[in-house]
């Protein structure tokens, strides 16, 4: 049963797992700092890629999420990087995650809604399989079919359903409310807020745990994202590879107008993977101020658009806008850049902004990548935690043409 008393949703605890850190307090004023630089990518041997660093997650502990720590073995890392995120929001918000009997709201009262991206199969567990039915450098499929299918683990599957991710924190944290997760490119978190908030205002239920995880930094994300052309090619060290030809890979001085066949030859050339879990505890104001909790921010409107592009990827302005201006008629906002290193992307965006005005921009993704499914989630998670008292418009989009964009205004802080 929902608290009688003001609808609205109001954001009491932050929960953050990123290459920053973990935790809130880990963010504060990372905005104002210089930008990170990736480091060598330690999933797999990536000395043959063209994509070599990224921007990864150095303390990922779920552990004391856990009712079994023996689970882990079936937890894939976008779960642990969503366990560890939403157990940080419920301690940022007062509430004791493994304690569900001393919360203000019974469990069966709490809902999930998180986005989360397409985690591919373990390359350790599917190494083996590939390698019995390589065939003259291909995978002969007859054989995969007939032989080398019973190589595979019999868990591993379960590691690769979007769902699993949701399933984890649920089963840990014993939510028992609503539950749903989404899992398109990019615009994921951004939705699950929207419905989250919904769900508040019209009583569903008083307290709804929303997030994000995605990590874009295995061999799956990697080679697929540089293949349609949106990652930039990065040294080990976090240099770019353009950086040869005098490139500065963070500059907005690039020629943005320069055309090439190559799509990274005009810039650095687009984004720097990532990885991360981004939570927020969302109440309704009746409940937060029934239990004296503090405001962190208040939900304030969500926008959602798609303009078809021909061609992949795609940066379009009239989507920005479509997204943005509603959101930014209410008043000036930090917004996050979405155009992550792409100085073509950047220009069109710098225009965009330009006619909309009433915007402050912001990078995130200089500090924690571009974090695929996650991204525009953990974008406002992080502007939220290092820019407290602020209101914020955190802007996601798709490269077929999907945008989304939230408005939080500031709450009482902390």
């Amino acid at each position: 049963m929902s608290s009688p008393g003001p609808r609205d949703a109001v954001i009491t605890g932050v929960g953050l797992v990123t290459a920053v850190g973990s935790g809130r307090r880990a963010h504060e004023g990372c905005l104002d700092r210089p930008p990170g630089v990736p480091t060598p990518l330690a999933s797999f041997d990536a000395s043959a890629m063209p994509v070599q660093a990224a921007f990864q997650v150095t303390d990922l502990r779920p552990q004391p999420f856990m009712l079994r720590r023996k689970d882990l073995k079936l937890m894939s890392r976008d779960a642990c990087l969503a366990l560890q995120a939403a157990g940080l929001a419920l301690t940022d918000a007062g509430i004791d995650p493994m304690a569900p009997a001393s919360w203000p709201v019974s469990p069966e009262e709490v809902g999930l809604v998180m986005g989360v991206g397409l985690e591919p199969g373990d390359i350790v567990e599917l190494g083996p399989v590939l390698a019995d039915c390589a065939s003259g450098g291909r995978v002969d499929l007859r054989k995969l079919g007939a032989e080398s299918i019973d190589l595979i683990p019999p868990l591993s599957s379960l590691k690769t359903l979007p769902n699993m991710a949701l399933a984890h924190v649920s089963i840990n944290l014993g939510l028992m409310g609503i539950a749903e997760a989404f899992s398109p490119w990019g615009t994921s978190g951004i939705q699950a807020l929207g419905v989250a908030a919904e769900a508040i205002e019209r009583g569903e239920c008083d307290m709804v745990l929303v997030g994000a995880a995605d990590s874009d930094v295995d061999l799956g994300g990697i080679s697929t994202h540089f293949r349609a052309g949106l990652l930039a090619p990065l040294r080990a060290d976090g240099a770019s590879r353009a950086s040869a030809d005098g490139v500065d890979p963070y500059a907005d001085s690039v020629d943005p107008s320069a055309d090439s066949a190559d799509p990274h030859a005009y810039s650095v050339g687009g984004l720097i993977s990532g990885e991360a879990g981004a939570f927020l505890v969302l109440e309704s104001r009746a409940l937060a101020q029934r239990r004296g909790a503090t405001i962190l921010g208040v939900f304030a409107g969500q926008t959602a658009c798609a303009t078809p592009i021909p061609t992949m990827p795609g940066f379009d302005p009239e989507g920005l806008e479509a997204a943005l201006g509603p959101l930014l008629a209410l008043g000036d906002a930090l917004v996050n850049s979405a155009a992550g290193h792409n100085a073509r992307w950047r220009a069109i965006e710098a225009a965009a902004f330009e006619r909309l005005g009433a915007a402050r921009l912001v990078r995130p993704s200089d500090h924690v990548g571009s974090c695929a499914a996650a991204s525009g989630l953990v974008d406002l998670a992080v502007m939220l935690a290092a820019r407290p008292g602020e209101p914020v418009v955190a802007l996601s989009w798709g490269p077929s043409g999907e945008w989304a964009a939230a408005r939080i205004e500031p709450g009482e802080g902390r």
